[in-house]
């Protein structure tokens, strides 16, 4: 599943069927996704472009993700996990409810998960996805970007709320500082506004814990009634030029990826890189000579289906796709 970001245009299957496709630079949504029978699917924005000639041995597991890049300038943005293949969701960005009641917003910008340009007096934006009780834990992970007056939360769909008072998990953006559990034990907490990672999470006993990058801060008072389900998730706004950024589901709960962004292998061979921008899913500003950052997180065979998303921000010469942990490759030949 080897790709290489080329700025304008994009390279897919690159050491097989290698075909260039127009690419928006930091802008398109690129996944690898390894299916069930070891296939490899290559997408672009939710659509299968190619399909990879190679498919992954069933003697090469266990697989990580790398990154090779000779491009010190470049970066892979919101590098994350993704576990579940589903109509709603095949590169875990929230989809929008055609039924929302916002009317005026930014529309391109919800094609990469980002939701704002608001203009609708606290009418919201709904998630076509509707999360029924079988489905958890899940949640759903987003960056403010914001200077005040963005409410994020779960409702029930039959007998929904109104403005800003989505009663599960509540959340207000205010640029350097964040309200979370807003209707409950409302605490502020401090921000880096558009860059970190906060995450409104249901657990499987319905209770619902509040993240900011990765760390529990608080458990909500309230709880989801049984009887609730089933769930959305919407967005209020009063700031017309604020964004929810990189809203995307959390399927999995695991310490390795509890808010799905793509965490590193500290014995990767690549040490000099943009540490900060890793936090929340960004790598880049490799220095490395083509030597890789790896993914913490190894894939085994009974893990597919399974893909990685990110989108390219590069002129030139970043190449990602799995390999094999042992008897790696090297430089930018990713099997």
């Amino acid at each position: 599943g080897n790709v290489e970001c080329q700025g304008g245009t994009i390279y897919l299957d690159w050491h097989g069927d290698r075909q260039q496709h127009p690419y928006e630079n930091n802008g398109d949504e690129v996944m690898i996704y390894i299916n069930a029978d070891r296939s490899i699917d290559l997408y672009l924005n939710g659509e299968v472009k190619q399909r990879a000639t190679k498919a992954v041995p069933a003697s090469a597991f266990p697989l990580d993700f790398e990154i090779a890049s000779a491009d010190s300038g470049g970066f892979l943005r919101n590098v994350h996990w993704v576990n579940v293949k589903a109509p709603e969701q095949s590169f875990a960005v929230m989809q929008l409810a055609p039924e929302s009641p916002c009317k005026s917003f930014n529309a391109d910008a919800v094609k990469v998960g980002d939701f704002g340009e608001m203009n609708c007096n606290w009418a919201r934006l709904y998630s076509k996805r509707q999360v029924q009780a079988s489905d958890l834990p899940v949640g759903l992970a987003f960056r403010c970007d914001s200077n005040n007056n963005i409410h994020v939360g779960f409702d029930q769909v039959t007998g929904r709320t109104s403005s800003y008072y989505q009663p599960y998990g509540n959340v207000e953006c205010q640029g350097g500082t964040i309200y979370l559990d807003w209707h409950g034990d409302r605490q502020q907490h401090p921000y880096e506004n558009n860059g970190d990672e906060v995450m409104i999470y249901i657990n499987a006993d319905r209770s619902i814990d509040l993240y900011l990058n990765g760390e529990v801060k608080q458990r909500a008072t309230k709880a989801v009634p049984a009887s609730a389900f089933p769930l959305d998730f919407e967005i209020a706004s009063a700031d017309s030029g604020g964004f929810l950024r990189n809203v995307h589901w959390v399927n999995v709960k695991a310490p390795e990826q509890s808010f799905a962004v793509m965490q590193l292998a500290p014995e990767s061979p690549c040490k000099s890189f943009n540490a900060d921008a890793v936090k929340v899913g960004d790598f880049g500003e490799m220095n490395c000579n083509w030597a890789r950052l790896y993914s913490k997180r190894q894939v085994q065979a009974s893990d597919l289906p399974v893909g990685l998303a990110f989108r390219c921000d590069s002129n030139n010469n970043i190449h990602v796709g799995f390999d094999q942990v042992t008897g790696r490759t090297s430089s930018y030949y990713q099997p």
